[in-house]
């Protein structure tokens, strides 16, 4: 798989796949030397993106922004939050005598860390903004590549090299210049079985944190979207638009416009300055009318 990697890098000339601004979090037992006030500005950060005043955890954006696959990150409502921040003081070794007074203080201290905007963008962002960008998870290595080479060839682009030409360099403009949004979607058609999940599985190999598959055309398009959030590659598994205008529109937009609506649960998080490449397979059964036995990319 590095080998792949390092042949989609030399097709063109590599741009640097930029560096998210992560702020190092203090081992939680220094909170010992240091105010309860201080302890929570470690452990927590003032989200006020889509004009939404909420609570956010440090440590869960630092793991999202490693690449942790179980990272979540939450924008809890200000309720909620003064009641996990009280909880968090309990657990100081600091004896405290007015916990609502620290809470109080947190909200309105200008040192507590706070975000009025979120991205998911390779080139650094500005300290207000939440950068949930992770690059590529594999370092490119010198090697032999042949075995995926051919089944790209012969599996993916049934034999046409001018379809691999352009997959091969799509797939490397996606590594070398993750911040240009393609606009457009390539699609998969192909009978049971031939091997066109198998790609899917190669993007994963490569963008092991931001590669999201879905079966279910309203995980990205409906009411809630926030697995969006954190998806560089979205590979859509027999997702059907028919007489769906709506899902069509959205997935329109998706694929050309430089920002979304992030919405978790019932909230809405916000506009995203947001980079997606999606991917979508569909199968082709007896009697079709395609008539399509073996894969090929829809151009």
């Amino acid at each position: 798989m590095a080998q792949l990697l390092a042949a989609l890098s030399i097709i063109t000339r590599e741009l640097g796949a930029g560096m998210v601004n992560v702020t190092a979090l203090p081992n939680q037992a220094s909170t010992v030397a240091v105010s309860a006030l201080a302890a929570l500005q470690q452990a927590f950060a003032i989200s006020r993106i889509g004009g939404q005043l909420r609570l956010v955890d440090r440590q869960a954006i630092r793991e999202a922004q490693q690449g942790s696959p179980a990272a979540a990150v939450h924008f809890i409502k200000k309720q909620d939050g003064d009641l996990i921040l009280k909880r968090f003081i309990e657990t100081l070794p600091i004896p405290v005598v007015k916990p609502a007074d620290v809470v109080n203080n947190f909200w309105i201290s200008p040192n507590t860390i706070e975000y009025h905007r979120l991205a998911f963008h390779p080139i650094p962002q500005p300290a207000d903004t939440l950068n949930l960008w992770v690059p590529h998870t594999v370092v490119p290595t010198h090697g032999c590549w042949k075995i995926i080479e051919d089944y790209l060839v012969g599996v993916i682009c049934a034999g046409d090299l001018a379809l691999f030409d352009y997959l091969i360099r799509f797939l490397a403009h996606a590594l070398q210049h993750p911040e240009e949004k393609p606009g457009i979607m390539i699609v998969l058609i192909g009978a049971e079985g031939v091997g066109k999940g198998f790609l899917v599985r190669l993007l994963e190999s490569l963008w092991g944190a931001t590669t999201l598959q879905v079966s279910d055309i309203a995980a990205i398009t409906g009411n809630f979207n926030a697995g969006l959030e954190r998806a560089f590659w979205v590979a859509l598994d027999e997702c059907m638009f028919k007489g769906n205008k709506k899902s069509q529109d959205r997935m329109k937009s998706l694929v050309t416009e430089p920002a979304i609506q992030i919405e978790q649960n019932t909230s809405l998080i916000g506009q995203s300055n947001h980079f997606t490449d999606l991917l979508h397979a569909l199968t082709t059964h007896s009697g079709d009318k395609s008539g399509r036995t073996t894969d090929a990319i829809s151009l």
